[in-house]
């Protein structure tokens, strides 16, 4: 799945009178490059997994911090260029900007103590952006997920256990508990008809050489775990 993001990409007017060109119209364009360089999925905020900050000139950070939703952040300092060329004004300190604005912005949300992942390349140099927008998603991913729990582990395992609210607190997801009879009913459920569909699929996708009542077994049990996933919500369990 491509994560979905939301852009955020800071602007600030004041700097207008400082360029012989369009300032708005550029940083319009700087945008559009840069989203076109990422396979994601753009979204409004309230839809997002995670949030793009593409800072490339020097803006307010308290206007950014109170635009930013609940998310996993990642911030891109951009630039168009590689190096600095001989001829360097003020018009070029104001569009190649983002090594200003950025620690700007990080500097407070280090204060906040708000997590982020920090890139800084070219416009054209995208892949490190959607290798950290993929871990900001996985992250929102597990924080929503619903996880299922079946039974309990044996008494003084502790080992092996990890308590339901202790994952909850710290992960964000939430914990179903079923237990080991709702599994056994679901296999008892579970037709010969649709055994049979499952062994057809499992033949047609993979190259299946063994048989008997034990992989017999386990296409009920699969077809049960399928049923249980699709009456929880499930998007995990153990």
């Amino acid at each position: 799945m491509r994560p979905k993001v939301a852009l955020v990409h800071p602007y600030w007017d004041f700097w207008e009178a400082a360029v012989p060109f369009d300032l708005r119209a550029d940083r319009e364009q700087f945008a559009a490059a840069a989203q076109e360089g990422l396979d994601v999925e753009w979204v409004r905020p309230e839809d997002a997994e995670a949030v793009l900050v593409l800072q490339t000139m020097a803006t307010p950070p308290a206007w950014t911090t109170r635009a930013l939703p609940d998310l996993p952040l990642v911030v891109w300092a951009a630039h168009r260029r590689s190096t600095v060329p001989e001829t360097f004004d003020h018009s070029d300190i104001t569009t190649e900007g983002a090594t200003v604005g950025t620690p700007m912005l990080t500097s407070v949300l280090v204060r906040e103590r708000r997590p982020f992942e920090l890139v800084m390349g070219r416009v054209e140099d995208s892949a490190p952006v959607f290798e950290a927008l993929r871990g900001a998603a996985a992250a929102t991913r597990v924080r929503r997920a619903r996880v299922a729990r079946v039974g309990v582990p044996q008494d003084g395992y502790a080992c092996v256990d990890t308590p339901s609210a202790l994952l909850e607190e710290k992960l964000g997801l939430s914990v179903v508990q079923i237990e080991p009879r709702e599994v056994k009913e679901a296999y008892d459920a579970v037709s010969d008809e649709r055994a049979a569909a499952m062994l057809d699929e499992t033949r047609a996708l993979y190259d299946v050489q063994v048989d008997g009542e034990g992989f017999r077994r386990s296409l009920r049990a699969a077809c049960a775990i399928e049923d249980l996933v699709a009456a929880h919500d499930l998007d995990a369990g153990a």
